[in-house]
């Protein structure tokens, strides 16, 4: 038997395109009423020493005041892949030690 994820993280590491914080929305809400919990992930926190102070819970009411604005309330990244392929393993270990059971990447 599969276990049901229950928590995930949404992660923008490219550029925000202009709906950016409407897909974050109303990617928040299809979870929200599935039962899951979602949690912002900006992509530079996936090798931070302390996740729990760098992940954070989204709601649906913490998303929907920031639909029109431009950008990204998740924030972007543009780290060098040289840096992100040496720091993998401790990134998946901030996300299993958060207990996070899926990621959610998108972004332009």
């Amino acid at each position: 038997m599969s276990k049901r994820a229950r928590k995930i993280g949404i992660i923008c590491p490219g550029g925000a395109s202009p709906a950016t914080n409407t897909i974050v929305n109303y990617v928040v809400k299809y979870l929200e009423l599935h039962g899951c919990k979602a949690v912002a992930i900006r992509y530079s926190d996936l090798f931070h020493e302390e996740p729990e102070q760098s992940f954070w819970r989204l709601r649906p009411g913490d998303v929907r005041r920031f639909v029109e604005l431009p950008g990204t309330i998740l924030e972007t990244s543009r780290l060098k892949i040289d840096y992100v392929e040496s720091r993998k393993k401790e990134a998946l270990s901030n996300v299993r030690q958060d207990k996070i059971d899926g990621l959610i990447f998108f972004g332009g």
